[in-house]
Order: C-alpha cells, then sequence, then structure tokens
C-alpha cells in the first residue's frame, strides 16, 4: 500500500486499502476480483446508478430488493424473501442519504446464507464492522469530497486484497479529458430527464447512456493526497453537516412531511424526508427562490432488471415523494435558516391551495 492507502486503511479501521479513480471503480475493482458471475447482486431499489452501473460492467446479473420506508434503506423482509428466489451471491447494502442501513441484521442474513456484503459507504462517513468489503467515495459532492476525487475499496482479507491489485493493473489510467466526459454525460443525463416523462423510452435511453459512459465512471488512480488533509479535517466536516442538518429538524415545518427515523450519528449526505402533496409543485416553487432541492433517486428496477413494479411499492413511493435538502458546510447557516423560512412559507401556500 502507498502512503494514501495506509492513511485510509488506518483511518476507517481496517487492514487493507486499495485506492482508486472514484467509488464506482472501487465497486467494479472487487467485483472483478471475486469473480461471482454465476450468482446475482443484489441491490437496493433506491441507489445511485454509478455502482450499479459497476455491477453491469463487471458482468453480473442484477437483482433489486424493496426500500422500507423509516429510514429509506434495504428492507430486510423483502430481503429474506429474495433469497428464496434468487441464487444471491452478493449484497450492497447501501447508506443512502448518509442513512445507515441495519448492518447487524443483514450481516445475519448474509452469513447464514453464505453471502458475499459490498458495503456501498460512498454517501456516509464511516465502515461497517459487519462488511466484507466496504466501499468509500471522495468524489464529487460526497462528504468527504476532494479536489481530484477518487475511491476506495476496504478488506480484511489479504487473499482478496491481492485479486483487487491484480484486476487495478488492468484498469486505463484517468484520462486528461475525465471532467470534460463527466460534464457532457451529466448534461446528456439531464437532457434526458428534462425531454422525457418516465416511460419506456426514458429507461431505455438513460441505460444505453450508462452502456457507453465506462469511461466516466470507472478509470486508475494511484493517490491523490489531497483526501488526507480532508480526512484530517473530518470532525469540522461532521459537525459542520450536523448543524445544518438541526436547523431542518428544529424549523422545518413537518404538518405535511415525514422525516426518516434516523439517530443523529448519522452523518448526512443530503436532508431528506418524505411530502406527502404535490412534490413536483414544491420543487417547481422552491426553485423559484434559488434554492437548491432535488428529488433523487428514482426505482432503478425498470432499466436494469425486468423486475416488476408491484415488488417496489416503498421505491415507488419514495420516487414520487422525496425531497432532498443540502447540509453542505458551503451554505452558512444562515442562508439554511433562510431556506428553511421560504420552504416553510411555500409548505404554507400549497397546503392552503388543497396541494
Amino acid at each position: 500500500m502507498n502512503e494514501l492507502e495506509k492513511f485510509l486503511a488506518s483511518y476507517f479501521n481496517k487492514k487493507y486499502c486499495c485506492f482508486t479513480g472514484s467509488g464506482t471503480t472501487a465497486v467494479y475493482l472487487i467485483l472483478k476480483a471475486l469473480n461471482l458471475k454465476g450468482k446475482k447482486i443484489l441491490f437496493p431499489a433506491i441507489t445511485c446508478m454509478a455502482p450499479v452501473n459497476a455491477a453491469m460492467y463487471a458482468g453480473y446479473d442484477i437483482v433489486f430488493c424493496d426500500i422500507n420506508l423509516n429510514d429509506y434503506t434495504i428492507d430486510i423482509n423483502n430481503l429474506e424473501a429474495l433469497l428464496n428466489k434468487h441464487e444471491i451471491g452478493i449484497i450492497v447494502p447501501t447508506h443512502i442519504y448518509g442513512h445507515r442501513c441495519n448492518m447487524d441484521k443483514i450481516s445475519e442474513i448474509a452469513t447464514k446464507n453464505n453471502i458475499f456484503i459490498l458495503e456501498d459507504a460512498a454517501q456516509t462517513d464511516v465502515l461497517s464492522e459487519k462488511s466484507d468489503a466496504s466501499i468509500t467515495s471522495f468524489g464529487h459532492t460526497k462528504i468527504f469530497k476532494a479536489e481530484n476525487g477518487g475511491g476506495a475499496v476496504c478488506t480484511e482479507d489479504q487473499g482478496l486484497f491481492d485479486s483487487i491489485l491484480h484486476e487495478k493493473q488492468k484498469l486505463n489510467n484517468k484520462k486528461e479529458n475525465t471532467n470534460e466526459l463527466f460534464n457532457n454525460y451529466r448534461e446528456i443525463y439531464y437532457s434526458i430527464i428534462k425531454a422525457i416523462k418516465k416511460d419506456g423510452i426514458f429507461w431505455e435511453l438513460m441505460l444505453y447512456l450508462q452502456k457507453v459512459s465506462k469511461d466516466v465512471f470507472v478509470y486508475n488512480l494511484d493517490a491523490n493526497l489531497k483526501i488526507i488533509e480532508v480526512l484530517k479535517r473530518c470532525n469540522k466536516i461532521v459537525e459542520n453537516r450536523i448543524k445544518r442538518a438541526d436547523l431542518y429538524d428544529k424549523y422545518l415545518d413537518k404538518a405535511s412531511i415525514e422525516i426518516p427515523m434516523i439517530s443523529r450519528e448519522n452523518v448526512r449526505w443530503r436532508y431528506s424526508f418524505l411530502f406527502h402533496g404535490d412534490r413536483d409543485k414544491l420543487l417547481e416553487k422552491v426553485r423559484e427562490r434559488d434554492i437548491d432541492i432535488s428529488s433523487w433517486y428514482p426505482s432503478l428496477h425498470r432499466m436494469y432488471s425486468n423486475q416488476k413494479d408491484i415488488e417496489f411499492p416503498n421505491a415507488i413511493f419514495l420516487e414520487k415523494h422525496i425531497v432532498n435538502l443540502w447540509v453542505d458546510p458551503k451554505y452558512s447557516e444562515e442562508k439554511i435558516r433562510n431556506d428553511i423560512e421560504n420552504i416553510n412559507d411555500i409548505l404554507r401556500l400549497i397546503k392552503s391551495n388543497g396541494g
């Protein structure tokens, strides 16, 4: 391990760490190293496309699990049911929005069924002791984002680590125009979202975009020492995010929204909640006041698998009602307070108009 990898292994309390170009690349490397393509890989239906792309690039068949509406992570009952229907070799518990999964229960189920746990910790600040391997990211918008980004995969298994290093040698290095490629990808991605409703054609176009964009997501990078400087400020970064989340918790009008059931120890990637009203109208009105707001993520079963909507009642409900607000330290506490006042005003207006 190089200087950065030794630092990361120590920081995350893991024996081995392999650093590479992105969190997506980290997922890709470990899936190639495991070589379990005879079995399927299971993701939550609500997740970022990038790690699912990594499984697709690595040649795996993908199965999606519904999420629960308490914290938006993997639904344990649905997980157990799917294990009776599919030959699952890998589970990817994903700490979506910074909400930590029930790793104790997932570990218990995986151990009983001899399933590998690949933890996706790209949107949280810690790695679990219950995973067989964990990935994290220092890329765009992440909690510990660093200029030039990067990703890492950590494990306690030396044999697996050696296989990961072997696969890493096969990667192309990060191209000089990777940032340009990523910006082009984002432009096409949002053009599809704006131009086409989420019907069959939408998912076909979006899947095609993912298939031809491997160079955007998967590439090698040996080190980025700026990450060390970022992690040396981790306590302040975490403190600032918690402060901003606390402001939303304290002042956001809860009359028409449902807050997830998570502890304060969960460091938010976004402040996310469910809006029981016309969510798209809320997004429109909030954006008119120059406030950052989003509705990530759609349920991905329509894009990568043949599973039916009826299997994902919670994921589809969340897709229609999720709202994400920013807790990034670049937004001052004063701005967050002003944003909350504006959002509360909009919530009241929508409610008074029966929306």
